[in-house]
């Protein structure tokens, strides 16, 4: 007899094995990575130069005083690790994708037949059919083309990453965002002061400017980088600091759901940044069967994503014309 951890692993190799999405497993299907596996590492060693630039060619200058500069590039390589690390989890993590449904007779007599809503915390939701999958995807979640995979509280598909950012690995691909973005800053200001520590005096400013250059290009070129750089992640970080104080999605935002709507989910600044950045993600749905009938779609619910708060779903199955259903929000997912 198997054990119930033995039969959660053997479940987890057998559904790796006849993925039908783009990911790519490794480790026996502990590690799900995204399809763009290229693009995950050509990312890493973007963020691994400026780092290894700054240890080298920087730190080690940026004061007469030994352990001074022994104290910034042990901060320079925290940042890098802690950027590292969070980037890697993100990758590396299931998203939270929800395992298509084996009955595909069911799935289609479901499709057609019901309409399914559930009320959740007094908000009528509307749950739409995923045809590819066969199964009705609870509230905020998305089909991603790209993985060819439903995620539960789909962000986005990151170009980043190489893969989706959803429920299980949102937290820590904030981490990477914000990290990287003070390893920026971080970098940025130490170049900026051994450019002036080099920098001759008596001279007009563009000269000056010009002979500092000449004299440390490295720190030159890594400020350069970094400004670069901290177009993008600096840009991330303030608009994701933005979702997570209203509690919504980058896909939420960019199709106005909640525009001019309640949003069910919010439950206040602070509220909202405790859940998202302080709660524990829901357990990982690969190797578990999902069913397409009302059922199915309660249990995911009642497991709601990240961010959400406790919820009881009512399940209402019918095929009434949307003129003699209950009023209320409707939240098309």
């Amino acid at each position: 007899m198997l054990s119930s951890r033995g039969k959660a692993a053997s479940m987890l190799r057998s559904s790796h094995r006849n993925w039908e999405g783009a990911n790519r497993f490794l480790c026996n299907g502990r590690i799900m990575l995204g399809p763009e596996v290229n693009v995950c590492l050509l990312t890493f060693f973007l963020c691994c130069l400026p780092a290894a630039t700054f240890l080298a060619g920087v730190a080690p200058f940026t004061s007469d005083d030994e352990s001074q500069c022994t104290i910034i590039g042990c901060v320079g390589a925290f940042i890098f690790f802690l950027t590292s690390g969070a980037f890697w989890t993100a990758a590396c993590r299931d998203p939270g994708v929800i395992p298509r449904s084996m009955d595909t007779e069911s799935g289609r007599t479901h499709r057609f037949a019901l309409n399914q809503r559930h009320i959740i915390n007094g908000f009528e939701v509307e749950l739409k059919f995923c045809t590819t999958c066969q199964i009705f995807r609870p509230p905020r979640a998305s089909h991603c083309a790209v993985c060819n995979n439903c995620v539960r509280r789909f962000d986005h598909h990151c170009p980043w990453l190489g893969t989706c950012v959803g429920v299980r690995n949102y937290r820590p691909f904030l981490l990477f965002v914000f990290s990287a973005a003070s390893g920026c800053v971080y970098f940025s200001y130490f170049s900026v002061l051994r450019l002036i520590s080099v920098a001759p005096s008596g001279m007009s400013f563009w000269s000056t400017c010009w002979k500092a250059i000449a004299r440390t290009p490295v720190s030159f070129c890594l400020l350069l980088y970094c400004c670069v750089f901290f177009f993008f992640v600096g840009g991330l970080t303030a608009f994701h600091s933005l979702l997570v104080a209203l509690n919504q999605t980058t896909t939420e935002f960019l199709k106005g759901t909640f525009r001019g709507k309640i949003n069910p989910f919010s439950k206040g600044i602070l509220c909202n940044c405790l859940s998202i950045l302080c709660f524990r993600a829901p357990p990982s749905l690969v190797g578990t069967e999902v069913g397409s009938d009302e059922d199915g779609t309660a249990k995911l619910i009642e497991n709601m994503d990240i961010g959400d708060p406790p919820t009881t779903a009512t399940a209402i199955s019918t095929t009434e014309p949307p003129s003699r259903r209950n009023p209320g929000v409707q939240i098309n997912t």
